[in-house]
């Protein structure tokens, strides 16, 4: 019985727990919360659709008594406003994040009866997809010390093998 119990035990803890992918993101000055969530499972492939998502749902706050700007912001500083759409208290949006790297995804939430502005931030990494390629520039005094140490290299190569070759043929005679 006590071997059930262990093995039951070890059962319960050993298997895969279920993996929440969403986040409450929330303007702690306003209050103004949401559950954010970005698909797939908040591992988004650089170069494909991903769905970006604020959930109102199970908040104090409906989503029709804001007007929005959503923008997603690499590590580069460039900013995009994204357009989207609200549906059933969902503030829904497509985008195709670039490149892999590190975004931050802002909403700016403007209470329609106040002008109150909340905003609600999620920082978002890309490791999969398309790689940004870092592009080499090289000083024309770098390109003239690299060459001078590959030339040296090549003349010290045949230098040695002259004198390799030199030393062999003397030993055959």
């Amino acid at each position: 019985m006590l071997i059930g119990i262990i093995a039951i035990f070890i059962a319960a803890i050993g298997f895969p727990k279920p993996v929440f992918a969403h986040f409450m993101v929330k303007d702690v000055s306003t209050g103004v919360e949401a559950l954010f969530h970005v698909t797939p499972n908040h591992n988004p492939v650089a170069g494909r659709q991903s769905v970006i998502s604020f959930d109102f749902a199970n908040t104090q706050h409906q989503a029709k008594d804001f007007s929005y700007v959503l923008t997603v912001k690499s590590t580069k500083g460039d900013a995009v406003e994204v357009p989207f759409e609200v549906s059933s208290n969902v503030l829904l949006s497509t985008y195709v994040f670039p490149s892999q790297g590190f975004y931050n995804i802002s909403l700016a939430a403007t209470d329609v009866k106040d002008g109150t502005v909340s905003k609600l931030h999620y920082g978002q990494r890309v490791s999969r997809g398309v790689a940004v390629k870092q592009e080499v520039k090289l000083e024309s005094s770098e390109v003239i010390a690299i060459v001078g140490a590959l030339s040296i290299a090549i003349v010290g190569i045949v230098i040695g093998l002259m004198s390799d070759y030199k030393t062999r043929k003397g030993k055959k005679k």
